[in-house]
């Protein structure tokens, strides 16, 4: 969870797509995010294969996605925009995320309204959408209706709910969204709350090829972020010749220096004339942000521009000769982008000729490059809703397992505990107790309610009854008195040993 970095571009490039499980389709998004041109892609019906969602690459991008099985949406987005996933917005059809850019936050949300739901929208969709409004948090959602809409034949929920919850629709124009030989209909649509509706632009569908039945949706969502290009010099591609050269005028001949300021200004010339020689002779080159996904070559773009002029012709002509010819180009191009991925990863693996090189490569497939902080879970059940809130409980429970004890309420206990050992003749020791790190009061706050059987934090901590260490020492006392019992040692009843 974090902003967008400083080479943010002013409006953040949206996408839209129910993929249907395709293959081909998931890789094109895919290889769309890792060239730049997208940066958050709202996703519904991904491809999934044994219970979660295959072909988005971690490599270029952050899948986000609930941990129910077989997951009909998921947000997948650049490394460029990181966000926070919203556990308690997270479920099969549903999927929110919080993305923040300096000072602003935005909700983005894919939702799959499936053909069968009798009542659309689905209560989390609802709840979501409470919850914005209650926070004023701009809130866009990509969603397959599903023909969910009296324009379409269906009952008036849909409609009714998005007029009572002052939501908008932000599809422009009747360019259709899903295509087939026998069906164009607009099924899926871009809605957003008030506080929204002015911050999305150039809303449109997309004349590419998808792979799939439906279109892509592009639309942009204007931050207000100024870009800032980064720059950097590249040692490797320095003018040697040029470096001696500035450097061997600038320093001059020799000087010895006689005391201690002599000596210091003489370094800070050195260092300003080697240092002066060095930008004069390595070049300032640009960070490009833009990559390629190894698979891609000339020819699919060749496959891809003549699958695009076909499916213009048949949407014109409508005849089942010229959609023919299309299916037969779409075929072709999925078979090539199955053929380049299969060629590119047998190509990458022979170029592994050692078995230490492959055994690393192993290790480095089997991490999990998607690991990210996102909102906790809290005492009371419910989730952190800020960034603040996550950092303060991370604290928080961190500062419980320091060892170090500064805070008044941790002090307070051990002296009590100390107070009571004393008095019982038994040693007792305060394990762990925090000091130095922010959120302390929160910390004591989680300590107090240790004394109940709630649950207190994140497993596996759980609620200490406040019972248990006495039964503890008493327990401990009993087995004393019966050792000492044992060796012929007499204690008074009711009395702790020494």
């Amino acid at each position: 969870m974090a902003n967008l970095n400083a080479s943010s571009p002013l409006s953040l490039k949206c996408t839209q797509i129910n993929l249907q499980h395709c293959i081909a389709a998931t890789s094109l998004i895919s290889q769309q995010l890792a060239a730049g041109h997208t940066h958050a892609v709202l996703i519904q019906e991904p491809w999934v294969g044994q219970g979660s969602v295959k072909g988005l690459s971690r490599k270029w991008g952050h899948v986000y996605v609930s941990s129910d099985q077989t997951p009909r949406a998921c947000i997948y987005t650049s490394k460029q925009v990181t966000a926070t996933k919203l556990t308690n917005f997270c479920f099969r059809d549903l999927v929110a995320i919080k993305v923040t850019v300096g000072r602003s936050c935005y909700i983005l949300c894919s939702a799959y309204l499936p053909y069968e739901s009798p009542t659309p929208p689905p209560r989390q969709l609802m709840e979501l959408v409470e919850w914005c409004k209650s926070n004023n948090l701009p809130l866009i959602v990509g969603c397959d209706a599903n023909a969910h809409h009296t324009c379409w034949g269906s009952k008036d929920d849909l409609l009714e709910f998005l007029i009572s919850s002052g939501l908008d629709i932000l599809n422009r124009g009747t360019k259709p969204t899903f295509v087939t030989r026998n069906r164009q209909e607009v099924i899926d649509i871009t809605i957003s709350n008030s506080w929204s509706s002015h911050l999305v632009t150039n809303w449109r569908v997309s004349s590419e090829v998808s792979m799939s039945d439906h279109r892509h949706i592009l639309f942009n969502l204007e931050t207000g972020t100024v870009p800032v290009e980064r720059e950097y010099r590249n040692p490797k591609l320095t003018v040697w010749s040029t470096y001696k050269d500035i450097l061997s005028r600038n320093v001059g001949p020799p000087v010895r220096p006689h005391t201690i300021p002599q000596i210091e200004s003489s370094v800070k010339n050195l260092t300003k004339a080697v240092v002066h020689a060095y930008e004069q002779s390595c070049p300032v080159r640009k960070v490009r942000s833009r990559h390629s996904v190894p698979w891609w070559n000339p020819e699919l773009l060749t496959l891809r521009k003549k699958a695009r002029a076909l499916f213009n012709r048949a949407m014109r002509t409508r005849t089942n000769a010229d959609w023919d010819l299309y299916k037969e180009a779409q075929r072709q191009f999925k078979s090539c982008i199955k053929r380049s991925k299969r060629d590119a990863w047998k190509e990458f693996c022979e170029s592994i000729e050692d078995l230490p090189a492959a055994s690393r490569i192993h290790k480095v497939l089997k991490k999990d490059q998607d690991c990210r902080i996102n909102d906790l879970r809290l005492p009371d059940g419910t989730y952190t809703c800020t960034d603040r809130e996550t950092l303060e409980l991370l604290a928080a429970l961190h500062a419980l397992k320091s060892p170090r004890i500064t805070s008044q309420v941790v002090l307070e206990c051990t002296n009590s505990l100390a107070a009571l050992g004393q008095k019982n003749k038994v040693r007792l020791v305060w394990v762990p107790g925090h000091s130095g790190v922010a959120g302390n009061e929160e910390a004591d706050v989680l300590a107090r309610k240790g004394s109940s059987d709630t649950l207190t934090g994140p497993e596996p901590a759980i609620g200490l009854p406040y019972n248990y260490p006495l039964g503890s020492i008493d327990n401990w006392t009993r087995e004393k008195c019966q050792e000492d019992w044992s060796r012929g040692d007499r204690v008074a009843a009711g009395q702790a040993p020494d």
